[in-house]
Parts: structure tokens; sequence; C-alpha cells
């Protein structure tokens, strides 16, 4: 049976709904998403305390799902989290852009009122980009779902390194 959420999916909704706990044990724990990448790509993880300084990566929504995307390579995507440090490791490039240290994002200021703004819509409408309004969420929602092309990719880029 399919698990249904109330608001947007984050990763602690959908990996306790997997059987996997907290943050900690699902990403970083014996069978945790980035532990086993990183034992494929045989990387070693740094100390989840080892944080690149710098502003942090604004999680955007995306088909209902509060994702934080890698800056750099735009080539993955993971779930945000509420619990835990708020910290993100890219699991294609491992941030080598900063040494290959940890990353810090944060959710908008503005989560409830963007959440709100896309509440009845489909789920695959539920969008939303830093630098949008709430309003301009729910204008989108009215449309396609934005491509995720290259003029995404990179406007997402811009916006999570801060650049308007």
């Amino acid at each position: 049976m399919p698990v249904i959420y109330r608001g947007a999916v984050t990763g602690d909704g959908y990996y306790q709904a997997l059987g996997f706990g907290p943050w900690d044990n699902a990403l970083l724990g014996p069978i945790g998403y980035l532990s086993r990448i990183a034992a494929l790509a045989n990387v070693v993880l740094p100390p989840i305390t080892d944080v690149a300084p710098g502003p942090a990566i604004l999680a955007h929504l995306s088909n209902n799902q509060w994702l934080v995307a890698c800056p750099d390579c735009m080539r993955d995507y993971q779930l945000a989290w509420d619990g835990g440090p708020k910290v993100y490791l890219c699991a294609y490039d491992w941030n080598a852009a900063v040494g290959g240290r940890w990353r810090r994002y944060a959710f908008p200021p503005a989560r409830a009122a963007i959440e709100a703004a896309v509440e009845g819509v489909p789920q695959a409408q539920r969008n939303w980009l830093p630098g949008w309004s709430p309003a301009r969420t729910q204008l989108e929602a009215g449309n396609a779902a934005p491509s995720p092309g290259e003029e995404y990719r990179h406007a997402l880029r811009e916006r999570a390194l801060g650049r308007p």
C-alpha cells in the first residue's frame, strides 16, 4: 500500500516509511543511501562535522519533494531532511569543489507559505525554485511543471549559489 504524505515529502517521511529510521541510519548506516554509493565508488565519507564554509544551499520543491541539488555538477538531487544537521554531500562529484567536505543546506524561510500555495494541485505541478514568491509558485502550479532541461538546471544552479 502506498504511503500517503501530508504536505511535501522530506527525507524524514520517505526513509522512515521504508523502515530506515532517522537520517543518520538512512544516509550513513550500513545500508544507508550514501554509504552504499560511497562503497561502490571507493570513496571514504568525511566526518559529518567536516562542513565547508560558505552560504547554505537552498532546498527547492520538485514534484512535491523538498530536494537539495549539487550547485556544481547538477547531477545529484537528494531529499532534504527536517531532522539532523542539514548537510549535503553530492553522490556524483563528492563535493569536490569544496574539498570533499559536507555543505550546509536550508529550507526557505517561507516554506509553509510555499507548501500552502501548491496544496490541492497535482503532485507533478507542486514546484518551487529559490527566487520564486509563493504567488509565483501558485501561478506555476497552474501550468505544466518546469522542465528539468538545461535552462531549469542553470537557473537552479545560479539560485543555489545565491546569484539572481
